[in-house]
């Protein structure tokens, strides 16, 4: 049974107009548990979009905890239309062994409106999902 320690906690979001295109930028910060030895760690789990319109120049997400405890470890992002039907996941390897820090940068180019989110994955179990609304601005 996979264990979720969950969902936007904080998150701001900028968006800026120039020259008629809508530049955005959104940031979120969720907490995250690890299970290690049958004990619960607790961790960080960041999610940063920048982006103009629809299309993402770059996405990012870090799990950060003060112990070795992220371990065996992956970062996907999931990408999901305004009807909440998923239409691509760009999953990432496993990264072997465990670590303090587990990061991951994407450039996904053109999206369609809706959210993208970040997942973190430690020894199989879902331990945090972040996401931001990616949308059209009408300027």
């Amino acid at each position: 049974m996979a264990r979720v320690a969950v969902t936007l906690t904080a998150a701001f979001s900028l968006v800026f107009l120039v020259e008629g295109v809508a530049h955005a930028t959104a940031y979120g910060v969720s907490p995250c548990v690890s299970v290690l030895g049958g004990n619960n760690f607790s961790c960080t789990f960041e999610h940063g979009i920048n982006s103009s319109g629809l299309y993402i120049d770059s996405e990012f997400a870090d799990a950060e905890s003060p112990f070795r405890i992220i371990c065996n470890a992956r970062i996907d992002f999931q990408y999901s239309d305004l009807n909440g039907q998923n239409y691509k996941t760009d999953r990432a390897p496993i990264k072997n062994g465990c670590t303090n820090d587990l990061n991951r940068t994407v450039h996904p180019g053109p999206v369609r409106a809706g959210k993208s989110c970040a997942m973190l994955y430690s020894n199989a179990d879902l331990v945090a999902t972040q996401c931001h609304k990616v949308f059209a601005a009408n300027v």
